[in-house]
């Protein structure tokens, strides 16, 4: 959702006086909850009768135009395209859906920022939209220890996951080397316990943050390090520095690459795995970065 609000904003300078409606999870939600570039958000429960809420609000609303982002073949974005009720509908068509307007025909790029805003090339084909994600947060004064570096641990999936090894021994450089306060969003209490007892180290900060607590943690950072997730996306939108990891799937990591002016992106040998790249090349990174 981070690298799709980019369409939101951009759909506001074409149509100043539009109202955006976006569907999506409750998580993506969270995103979006301060965005004033978004007018009404209807929530998906994935449950029949999460679904059936939504279908049942969509009853009551007509729309001039029902945008899908999605690239991918999709029968989510197949069951919407007949619920939505729009005088026009723009998605990318493929063998099980057609949309009125088929967004193949106006991308021009490889990046989900560009995949998700190829409708304001059928909109204003003249416009320049600015593609940096925006995120739209609660501002508050940071209370981090400087430096520091945010150190996102939590996967999501497995291929994605470097090994508490490769962590502990990353870590364990860090602050024999640098100056550096380590702030850590790791999911999994058992591994945050046994980092806490092996490092025992003041500098090393632990939390389980929400979206907006790891959006402040990020952007208060001097830079960050994570696999393939959220963060480094949250990164991309504040322009934080950044270190990420990715497997070796060319059209995911072109897909979901960082966008932050400074970065380095680290791919692994393996489609299935991260956990071939090792600690030195990760800190050899750092020390451009720094």
């Amino acid at each position: 959702m981070v690298l799709t609000t980019p369409l939101f904003f951009n759909l506001k300078i074409i149509f100043p006086d539009s109202k955006i409606t976006v569907i999506c999870s409750r998580y993506s939600s969270e995103i979006l909850k301060y965005n004033k570039n978004v007018d009404n958000i209807l929530i998906i429960d994935k449950s029949l009768s999460g679904y059936m809420k939504v279908f049942k609000k969509l009853r009551q609303l007509k729309f001039d135009y029902f945008i899908d982002v999605n690239p991918d073949r999709s029968k989510t974005s197949k069951i919407f395209l007949g619920r939505v009720r729009a005088e026009t509908s723009l998605g990318y068509s493929n063998d099980i859906i057609n949309f009125d307007v088929n967004l193949s025909n106006y991308n021009n790029g490889f990046h989900y920022t560009e995949l998700s805003t190829a409708s304001l090339r059928f909109f204003a084909p003249d416009f320049t939209p600015n593609l940096t994600p925006k995120l739209y947060f609660p501002t508050s004064g940071s209370t981090m220890l400087k430096p520091n570096v945010h150190l996102n641990m939590s996967a999501g999936k497995k291929e994605r996951n470097w090994g508490l090894g490769n962590y502990e021994k990353l870590l364990t450089h860090i602050l024999g080397e640098y100056n550096l306060n380590i702030y850590i969003n790791c999911l999994e209490l058992k591994i945050v316990k046994e980092l806490k007892l092996k490092l025992n180290s003041k500098r090393l900060h632990f939390h389980k943050a929400s979206i907006e607590e790891l959006a402040y943690y990020i952007k208060s950072s001097d830079f960050a390090i994570s696999p393939d997730t959220l963060a480094i996306h949250i990164a991309s939108a504040f322009n934080t520095p950044v270190i990420g990891l990715y497997n070796n799937v060319e059209w995911n990591y072109k897909r979901f690459s960082p966008l932050s002016e400074k970065q380095e992106v680290i791919v692994s040998k393996s489609r299935d795995s991260i956990m071939d790249i090792s600690v030195d090349t990760v800190l050899e990174s750092i020390q451009r970065l720094i």
